[in-house]
């Protein structure tokens, strides 16, 4: 049996400019258990008030030189649309990195509030780290557009999660990279601790801006 934060996933419908995120994941988390209070809601978000977008790497092996990436949507009512690519772990079994170069698990596309998806990573001692990033409100927007379009599909095709080829960064960077001048395949990929590097010589990411998440109490 896989765990229960894995047991549903989020359907987008679009009508207008208003976007409704069904099984939108909103964990209400006080302790280290990820799967405390399982708290899914029925969010509507209005693209028109996405204003702005932030990267979060959060380092887990090999020295803190591979880490999980995630990024946010942040609209002018307040509302965030955290984004996390993951690989769909059994009840009671930890993540193996073997297991995820083998292409072991299924990719599970994680639609939720960051005091859900950021503070589980805080609970766990985690240390998560935040990246503004500077582009267009529009290109932000047209981002939002092709993320929802494909993690609806992928989450269809029962795509499977792999560490070199589908993971949280490399499935990001394919939709990325028809907005921004990013090449196709770079070793910051796999490495993603340098990532930040890469888009700061772009002028996507200011290093000093980087900053530290802290809880996000309820």
């Amino acid at each position: 049996m896989i765990k229960p934060a894995y047991q549903k996933h989020c359907h987008i419908t679009k009508k207008w400019d208003l976007y409704t995120f069904e099984n939108f994941r909103d964990f209400l988390r006080t302790s280290e258990d990820i799967d405390q209070v399982q708290n899914r809601t029925t969010e509507i978000i209005d693209m028109s008030k996405i204003i702005s977008l932030d990267m979060y790497i959060c380092p887990f092996a090999l020295r803190s030189m591979i880490g999980h990436t995630m990024i946010s949507f942040r609209c002018s009512d307040g509302k965030n649309i955290c984004l996390s690519v993951e690989a769909e772990i059994k009840l009671h079994k930890q993540y193996g990195l073997f297991r995820g170069f083998l292409f072991g698990y299924r990719s599970r596309y994680i639609r939720g509030t960051e005091r859900d998806i950021l503070n589980l990573r805080a609970f766990r001692h985690e240390k998560v780290y935040k990246y503004p990033i500077h582009i267009s409100t529009q290109h932000i927007k047209e981002l939002f557009l092709d993320i929802v379009k494909e993690s609806n599909k992928a989450e269809s095709w029962r795509l499977n999660y792999n560490l070199f080829s589908n993971n949280c960064t490399t499935w990001l960077w394919r939709i990325a990279r028809k907005h921004f001048p990013i090449h196709k395949r770079h070793y910051s990929l796999l490495i993603n601790s340098l990532l930040p590097k890469y888009l700061h010589k772009l002028g996507v990411v200011k290093i000093s801006e980087k900053e530290v998440f802290h809880k996000i109490n309820y």
